[in-house]
């Protein structure tokens, strides 16, 4: 009886969390650049020996099979992100720029001098004439700040910033071998470990990408979710009815 206590209220908290993510997901379908996310679950079994003794593959270690598989609680154990590319808006916006493969980021310097990438391509122009995003500096192909002081500008399909005829600079494209391993920092930034430069970008100039947020998909598993906390509290209010009556009806006895 008290390990359905532990099942139903396991679940419950997973919901939740999966209402969590998804609700995030739903509130950020008109964000630039944003690339939703799946929550995923597992057993707090296979949760527990992965985060404290570093075990991923359960199927190799006899000594945990009995944990990891007749534990009856889930958990949530993260969120997988969801990098496929959205659409593309015509902005006419000269300070836009949109990647239009799936692969790729912008990269960006933050005030205190980290790099973080980005599909958001909506760009200004700051007091010193650096292009900039809402964050920080935006970088070229060479980790280097760029200077325009103007927006005044042309721009072609492989990123180059082109004024009075002349190419000034060339936006930075930088991608990476494991998007699994990146870690979202807000809504639409990334940090991660191993950049490399793309040479052959696909830019599309006074674009900008939509989000990738399946609005229909978000809404059905909204209601899933919702409807599976519904039935677990349910679950749990007879549990505890049922445990109130054993207890008064032993303690007669």
């Amino acid at each position: 009886m008290v390990r359905g206590f532990y099942t139903v209220g396991s679940g419950m908290l997973t919901q939740q969390r999966s209402l969590n993510v998804i609700s995030n997901n739903i509130a950020n379908t008109n964000t630039t650049g944003f690339k939703a996310d799946t929550p995923l679950t597992t057993t707090f079994g296979k949760m527990y020996l992965s985060r404290v003794d570093g075990i991923t593959d359960m199927s190799t270690d006899a000594n945990v099979q009995g944990l990891s598989d007749i534990t009856m609680i889930r958990t949530m154990n993260g969120k997988y992100t969801e990098f496929e590319a959205g659409t593309f808006d015509n902005t006419q916006r000269v300070l836009d720029f949109a990647i239009t493969t799936e692969e790729g980021f912008f990269a960006i310097e933050l005030p205190n001098g980290t790099i973080q990438y980005t599909r958001n391509g909506s760009f200004d122009i700051d007091a010193q004439g650096y292009l900039v995003a809402e964050k920080g500096y935006v970088l070229d192909d060479s980790g280097a700040r760029i200077f325009l002081g103007t927006d005044k500008i042309n721009a072609d399909e492989k990123g180059n910033i082109i004024i009075d005829q002349e190419r000034v600079a060339k936006i930075g494209v930088y991608t990476f071998d494991n998007y699994a391993a990146l870690e979202k920092t807000n809504d639409t930034m990334f940090t991660g470990e191993g950049a490399r430069l793309l040479e052959n970008p696909s830019i599309q100039w006074q674009y900008l990408e939509t989000s990738n947020v399946n609005v229909a998909k978000e809404m059905a598993a909204a209601i899933s979710a919702e409807r599976n906390l519904q039935s677990c509290s349910e679950v749990l209010k007879m549990y505890d009815s049922i445990l109130e009556q054993a207890v008064t009806q032993v303690g007669k006895v």
